[in-house]
């Protein structure tokens, strides 16, 4: 449980700094709740799959695996579609929130003290 809620205050921080960051006039604040919701549910959904990493090693993995395919797919993605503000925005918030939840598992993954590669 104590883990489950740092993973949780994970996200709310990473959130609060995004929400800090991003203008209100891109992004409404009251969106940020969905957000935090959105995410949390990623991350109780990701942490608990059979599959799912069971130390901070295989964490650390998946938080390279999302920067990596982020590094492939954005550029492809403005090669196809070209480099308008919308088509990087979503791009790059889909990124954000992949490693939001990556992070929040792997400070979960911390917090319960896994030691075993899953």
């Amino acid at each position: 449980m104590k883990a489950d809620l740092i993973g949780c205050a994970t996200i709310a921080a990473c959130v609060a700094l995004l929400a800090w960051l991003v203008p209100e006039t891109d992004v409404p604040r009251k969106t940020w709740l969905l957000a935090v919701l959105a995410l949390a549910a990623c991350a109780w959904f990701w942490s608990r799959h059979p599959n799912a990493p069971n130390s901070p090693k295989g964490w650390l993995k998946y938080l390279g695996y999302v920067v990596v395919i982020a590094f492939i797919l954005i550029p492809v993605h403005a090669a196809i579609y070209g480099t308008q503000r919308r088509h990087l925005v979503f791009d790059f918030s889909l990124l954000a929130f992949g490693l939001i939840v990556v992070v929040a598992c792997l400070a979960r993954s911390f917090a319960k003290g896994e030691h075993n590669e899953g």
